[in-house]
């Protein structure tokens, strides 16, 4: 009898427990890889979106700085925006924005002086852009800062 516990039984428990030591073992480790990646995957998450919320905390604070320059001045002119985009120091502080512009209300029966206004300014080829016109009123970029040749295409429109 001894001599079939060892040619027969004991090798089979043998390959038993070992196969079931092996999937307990694959089974925790990939439970510790799940769990691992989840809290990897969280941080990631965590750090983007604070990364997000900085940018946008950053673009409001332009957007208002803009709004209360524009609130302060009686009426903008293309020096005063160059300083303030200079000021708003775009290249190095806010690496999303391409340009800043200002579009100011300019209605259709005014189309015409405002496009000669900003000709003499030196900008002989200026005229107002639009696609559609829905209403009477527009709103052409009329400075902008800086004034690289891509951005020059948003010039008037």
């Amino acid at each position: 009898m001894g001599r079939f516990w060892h040619s027969s039984i004991l090798p089979w428990l043998v390959i038993i427990v070992g196969l079931l030591l092996s999937t307990i073992t694959a089974w925790k480790s990939s439970q510790w890889i799940t769990e691992t990646e989840q809290i990897r995957f969280e941080n990631a998450s965590m750090h983007i979106q604070s990364l997000i919320k900085k940018e946008l905390s950053i673009s409001i604070q332009l957007i208002s700085s803009t709004a209360a320059f524009i609130k302060s001045s009686a009426d903008v002119t293309r020096e005063e925006w160059q300083q303030f985009a200079t000021a708003a120091n775009l290249n190095q502080e806010l690496l999303g924005f391409r340009a800043i512009g200002y579009a100011p209300l300019v209605r259709d029966t005014e189309r015409t002086a405002h496009e000669n206004t900003i000709r003499k300014d030196g900008f002989s080829d200026y005229t107002v852009t639009q696609k559609e016109i829905l209403s009477q009123n527009m709103f052409p970029v009329t400075y902008l800062e800086p004034l690289t040749e891509l951005n020059k295409k948003a010039f008037g429109f």
